[in-house]
């Protein structure tokens, strides 16, 4: 079952997590919840992960990003788009393999990468369904 607890655990593997939006109120038909984190701007977004659930089987998590415009679709990193991406096949991968064994550091979760997979989605980008969310607040924690 979704609640805060495991809602900051999964969003601090994109993030530190700040806030959570939750009201414990009862009946509940909860379809997301809201989870405010603190990202570095220098590392690449993750796409979402997979969370195991009851007898083994697995779900996928989507993360979406609001208030964050320019993601590139190449590296992953905000500030700039896929045309204009000059960083290196090689470097992305060594920052994302870095990323994963910090989260294995961290939670000590087994994590692993398929590099063949997409790593980027549309839906990662909220601005993309809302017009009035196309800037990027940057936070200094």
């Amino acid at each position: 079952m979704l609640n805060p607890i495991t809602a900051v655990t999964i969003a601090r593997l994109a993030g530190e997590a700040m806030e959570v939006d939750w009201h414990a109120k009862f009946p509940m038909n909860i379809r997301f919840l809201r989870v405010r984190i603190c990202i570095d701007p220098w590392r690449p977004l993750l796409a979402g992960c997979f969370v195991r659930v009851g007898e083994g089987r697995r779900i996928w998590i989507q993360f979406i990003y609001k208030r964050v415009f320019r993601i590139c679709k190449n590296c992953r990193r905000i500030r700039h788009t896929y045309p204009s991406c000059g960083v290196d096949n090689l470097d992305i991968e060594r920052e994302l393999n870095s990323q994963l064994d910090n989260i294995r550091h961290i939670f000590g979760y087994d994590i692993g990468m398929d590099v063949q997979e997409v790593h980027f989605v549309n839906e990662m980008c909220a601005f993309l369904h809302r017009s009035d969310r196309r800037a990027t607040r940057v936070y200094y924690c």
